[in-house]
């Protein structure tokens, strides 16, 4: 007994319990439980996104960015399986930005460096690698809240409209400049504003629309009457005053551009607003034009005037274009249609003439010679800017004959004077030539002259007339003095006017004679001063001629007026005139001698030279000396 009950109580002694190997293993397997909960509910969402292509793209290294911060990354790339052109993407958005990137209406595109005319975008990427771009569909938490979640979709080819600076979207028509990329810049007084978004056919398949997207600081500029219109890669003018050539930015050369410009009227109009609808025009131009054709009756077919290219002139200003030209072979009638600027369009009225203007070559005169840089082109005026405005006119072959102050030169020669050629005051136009005759005496010419009756108190008995051409050369021992005019005189030549005296007789004269040049006008000015006038006679003449100057102690006070033979006493009449200041030195018994180009004496004491001034030198001269004498007298005139 007493052994049982030493084993029953050894028994219940005994009992099991958990080892401590097991501790390790249950603590592992908590924590590592806690460990994938939290991944579990930290792990964020995952979402597709579609792509066209997968240039860049790395499993487990591209990330999703918003704004520069990464919310999450590219998991997996694959190819589409129902659409073999485009690749999956499966990306996992961080959980803290899953709420707002699953979002419906979200935009996703692929960031990769992009150098293009128009655009330079990207360039970070270079360094850091393409990365997948993300645009909220709202710009408020509230709204964004308000949107459905979404975990598939489709991303665009280009960045998408900012969503919290949308700018202005807006649309210009045009029927033949589809050619401008998309891209290209839309500029304000050569500032970029805004850029070509999209184009497509418009509705009617006819034209093309171009929507436009204007930054938003800009978007207050567009105003519903704004004017847009087509920028030209290089913009050239051409006229008499020169040739201008103007690029209006780099993009716009290669690309094209718009052009946008405000007037006071549009000015005054409502700011545009999203999807306003605009005309593009061809060019700047044609904005200025008027709406309202000017259409021209002609017996000819186009007298070589070309649609969008050919001028029309008023006063010589530019006025407008020929927008259309048409012929009826039927009839031998044409048409020409001009589009006139605005500030222009009220002068085309009841007292207007038109006139066509073009090169004409004849054996007496060239005219229109302007074209050769303008090209044939249309001319206009008015007699009334407040007639009547009209529709239909006539055009003329020839100018209309002006109205004004008539004046009539005599001339030998016109030289390469026209009709139409200018009458300048100090380079200041003031008439025309209204055309010119032979006389009577097969010899000389009589110009007709117009003046603008504004300048009729420039002349008087006192104005001289000279020819003033492109060019006027004066050579002379001094020097070469030339002077040039304007392109218009060089073409087609022109006429100079000097009023001396503005206390002469205010009438005019029945007629003025016509210098050849204003050194000759200067020279008779020079004459017909105060002085004295000597026959001088001589065995011969040497190399003495009409114009040869007279010297006093080498100082040029005089010339030969004229060289005449006189049978009566044999001997050559020189007509000699000494200015008035030099003519008290002459006196009864001065002694004359022909000037010429040195003296020399040779003696056993040396060679002396005594030489004159070089223009003796060159064409002799006439020199004088004056003995001292108490009995002599003052020369008088022509002894």
């Amino acid at each position: 007994m007493e052994s049982n009950d030493k084993l029953a109580v050894g028994l219940s002694k005994y009992k099991k319990s958990i080892s401590l190997i097991w501790i390790a293993p249950i603590v592992a397997i908590i924590i590592t439980s806690g460990m994938i909960w939290k991944n579990y509910v930290n792990a964020g969402t995952r979402i597709t996104i579609i792509v066209n292509n997968g240039d860049g793209i790395r499993n487990g290294k591209t990330p999703i960015m918003y704004k520069g911060i990464q919310v999450g990354i590219v998991e997996n790339v694959h190819i589409k399986k129902d659409e073999i052109s485009k690749l999956e993407l499966t990306a996992l958005i961080n959980k803290d930005a899953s709420a707002g990137v699953t979002r419906e209406g979200n935009q996703f595109w692929k960031v990769e460096p992009k150098i293009s005319i128009t655009e330079v975008s990207g360039l970070s990427t270079i360094i850091s690698g393409v990365y997948i771009a993300v645009m909220p569909g709202a710009n408020s938490a509230e709204g964004l809240d308000a949107l459905p979640y979404q975990d598939y979709f489709v991303a665009l080819d280009s960045p998408p409209v900012d969503v919290f600076s949308p700018g202005l979207a807006i649309t210009v028509n045009t029927v033949d400049n589809a050619e401008m990329a998309i891209g290209a810049p839309v500029l304000y007084n050569k500032q970029a504003i805004g850029y070509i978004e999209d184009k497509q056919f418009s509705t009617d398949k006819k034209s093309i629309d171009l929507h436009l997207r204007i930054q938003g600081q800009y978007a207050d500029l567009v105003h519903m009457e704004s004017i847009f219109w087509k920028m030209n890669a290089v913009q050239l003018k051409a006229g008499l005053g020169g040739i201008k050539v103007e690029i209006p930015s780099f993009a716009s050369f290669i690309a094209g551009g718009i052009g946008m410009s405000n007037t006071k009227e549009s000015l005054a109009s409502p700011v545009a607003k999203d999807k306003a609808q605009f005309q593009l025009f061809g060019n700047y131009e044609e904005t200025l034009l008027a709406e309202n054709e000017v259409v021209l009756r002609t017996k000819e077919s186009s007298y070589k005037l070309e649609e969008g290219d050919s001028k029309v002139f008023y006063k010589g200003m530019e006025a407008g274009v020929v927008s259309k030209v048409e012929y009826d072979p039927a009839t031998n009638e044409g048409q020409l249609h001009l589009k006139l600027h605005r500030d222009f369009r009220k002068l085309a009225n009841a007292k207007s003439y038109f006139w066509v203007v073009q090169p004409k070559l004849g054996f007496d005169k060239i005219s229109g010679l302007d074209t050769i840089i303008r090209g044939n082109y249309i001319d206009f005026i008015t007699t009334d800017a407040n007639a009547a405005p009209q529709t239909m006119f006539e055009l003329n072959e020839k100018r209309p004959h002006k109205t004004g102050v008539r004046v009539q030169l005599v001339t030998d020669d016109i030289e390469s004077l026209e009709e139409g050629a200018g009458l300048f005051y100090h380079s200041i136009e003031i008439g025309t030539i209204s055309g010119y005759s032979l006389n009577k005496d097969k010899k000389s010419f009589t110009i007709d002259l117009v003046v603008d009756p504004s300048y009729r108190k420039l002349l008087n008995t006192s104005s001289v007339f000279y020819h003033k051409s492109g060019i006027d050369l004066n050579a002379g021992f001094d020097g070469v003095k030339m002077h040039t005019g304007s392109l218009e005189t060089l073409l087609r030549g022109g006429i100079a006017v000097e009023t001396p005296d503005f206390r002469a007789e205010s009438r005019l004269k029945k007629t003025y004679r016509l210098y050849k040049n204003h050194q000759e006008i200067e020279k008779i000015k020079y004459l017909s001063s105060k002085g004295l006038t000597l026959t001088l006679l001589a065995d011969r003449m040497g190399s003495l001629k009409k114009g040869s100057p007279l010297y006093y102690k080498q100082i040029r006070v005089g010339e030969v007026l004229s060289t005449k033979w006189d049978s009566l006493r044999k001997k050559v009449a020189l007509e000699v005139f000494v200015q008035d200041e030099y003519a008290k030195e002459i006196h009864n018994n001065t002694l004359f001698y022909n000037a010429s180009g040195f003296n020399a004496q040779i003696s056993l004491g040396g060679l002396e030279i005594d030489t004159e001034s070089i223009e003796t030198i060159m064409s002799g001269g006439v020199s004088f000396f004056t003995p001292a004498s108490t009995e002599a007298l003052p020369a008088r005139n022509h002894e």
